[in-house]
């Protein structure tokens, strides 16, 4: 996965390298084919798949590479119980390191065996490498190595993707010059952080940056007199830190129009003028991306603590595409939720927004009713609404109850889809009410106003997350769907058969942590 640093998780998936053994083993031709193509094991040495394999398949591996480019992926720690395969890990790099074309590595242990291992690789030169990875965690959690520290000695010709977490480097260096993608990553409590202009010189001096990524980079300061960047090749922004140094450098950098954006910010004081840049800019850049990038499918949450919005990521691991979240205290959170409502501009991609995936807590409701109306009426094509129990109780329901009329509405809703049915405390699930009798009241809302819901879908709730709905059979001709025993199951309400819908748990919540 280019431009993104390794997680440090091991994956249990069956790892390309174990399916092209298992391919060279299915018959002679394939055999063949396989064990003479070098660039097919190359291209796949996933060390998680040789941690507990003997030296001599790693030899073999390795040797079937021939006189191909690597691409190594995976995670190197000292608390690795495989000593052995530390010590090929070690051979892997050192001697292996001219052929190595991409790398991607988590690597973690105490400050000395991170930095025997890496420190004079990063030094030395790298004329086949094209795309550098590494994210490596210290028992100190201090940087590794100094900011004076000249990347691959300035000889990596051929790099154009650099991305490193903990890890320091001279910025100034030339090298940086002919990279596209540049991902930079430190501790939250990294200590000192980079002042927003040495950062602007940096990025000014790659003329074909098109993915920039800066992770608790930035100093918590103003910055006077800064001026403005325009970066005509930047097509996507990451951007992690406290609000101050997000909101200037966004307000003075220019990305291609259509930059994909991912925002994370928080701060415990909004200042006016702070409220109504972060609103300025999320109107700013959403309008520019989705004018340029069609989509069907955005998302709001309105949470305690927290308030974001976006495109609905169709892929995983979520890669940017627009995500904005911003962390506040609980006075300031509320004051600016009614503006955050217009604050996502659509642009071009407005009229075709079918899927809304919406939380809310119950103060959305009860002090912002005519702002949530406004902004539920203004998707003309809305077909699903993705949402949880909780959000459903505290907000959707009380349109049906209060016995308000909005004939605009949900006027072309046909789809719930409904990812909990379980409702959220503070430790634990304990609420003690019949679910069912929130979307009872919602769906017979909509039937009597005519437009009536004709798909319930349960698919993203797990088993264990379902209750008894065989309240359902009152809507007949709705489609129930959800995940059962084989896969996939429906029931189309009305069959005369409820019993299906019961899932076999009582109507109201147990209690218990999920």
């Amino acid at each position: 996965m280019q431009g993104y640093p390794n997680t440090g998780e091991p994956n249990t998936y069956l790892s390309p390298l174990t399916v092209l053994r298992y391919t060279s083993q299915v018959c002679k031709r394939w055999r063949e084919l396989t064990l003479n193509s070098p660039s097919l094991w190359a291209q796949i040495i996933y060390l998680d798949g040789l941690r507990h394999d003997e030296d001599e398949w790693r030899d073999v591996v390795l040797q079937r590479t021939g006189k191909a480019l690597l691409f190594i992926s995976g995670n190197i720690k000292e608390d690795d119980i495989e000593a052995e395969f530390l010590d090929w890990c070690r051979m892997l790099l050192y001697d292996q390191w001219e052929r190595i074309q991409q790398l991607d590595i988590f690597s973690a242990g105490r400050d000395d065996f991170v930095l025997d291992l890496w420190a004079p690789l990063l030094t030395r030169p790298a004329k086949n490498l094209l795309s550098f990875i590494l994210s490596v965690q210290p028992t100190s959690e201090s940087p590794l190595l100094t900011r004076s520290t000249n990347l691959f000695s300035g000889d990596a010709p051929l790099l154009r993707e650099l991305s490193l977490e903990q890890v320091n480097f001279n910025t100034r260096a030339p090298l940086l010059t002919q990279l596209s993608t540049l991902w930079i990553s430190y501790y939250e409590d990294m200590s000192p952080k980079f002042a927003l202009p040495q950062v602007f010189a940096v990025v000014s001096a790659i003329p074909r940056l098109r993915s920039l990524a800066l992770i608790h980079v930035l100093e918590n300061a103003t910055t006077q007199n800064l001026q403005p960047l325009s970066i005509p090749s930047l097509h996507e922004i990451t951007i992690i830190d406290s609000l101050i140094p997000c909101l200037e450098f966004l307000d003075n950098m220019t990305p291609q129009p259509g930059c994909k954006l991912y925002w994370d910010s928080w701060s415990i004081m909004l200042a006016p003028g702070e409220k109504d840049a972060f609103l300025r800019l999320i109107s700013q850049y959403s309008l520019s991306y989705f004018n340029v990038n069609p989509s069907t499918n955005v998302f709001y949450y309105f949470l305690e603590d927290k308030i974001k919005c976006g495109e609905i990521p169709l892929s995983e691991p979520c890669e940017p595409t627009f995500y904005v979240e911003i962390v506040l205290e609980d006075d300031i959170l509320c004051e600016l939720t009614p503006q955050m409502f217009g604050a996502l501009r659509l642009g071009n991609s407005l009229p075709n927004i079918s899927t809304l995936d919406f939380e809310g807590s119950p103060f959305v409701f009860d002090y912002y009713s005519t702002e949530l109306v406004h902004l539920l009426c203004s998707f003309p094509s809305l077909q699903t609404l993705v949402t949880g129990t909780a959000t459903f109780r505290d907000v959707f329901t009380k349109f049906s109850r209060t016995g308000l009329q909005f004939p605009a509405l949900f006027s072309t809703l046909g789809e719930l889809n409904i990812y909990s049915l379980r409702i959220r405390g503070e430790l634990y699930y304990t609420v003690r009410e019949d679910v069912s009798t929130f979307y009872y009241d919602f769906l017979a809302w909509r039937r009597n106003v005519g437009v009536p819901i004709r798909l319930f879908n349960l698919t993203m709730c797990t088993k264990d997350k379902l209750a008894r709905l065989r309240m359902l059979e009152d809507f007949k001709g709705l489609e129930v769907i959800w995940k059962g025993e084989g896969g996939e199951r429906s029931y189309i309400c009305g069959s005369g058969h409820p019993e299906v819908l019961d899932f076999n748990l009582p109507p109201w919540l147990l209690e218990g942590p999920e």
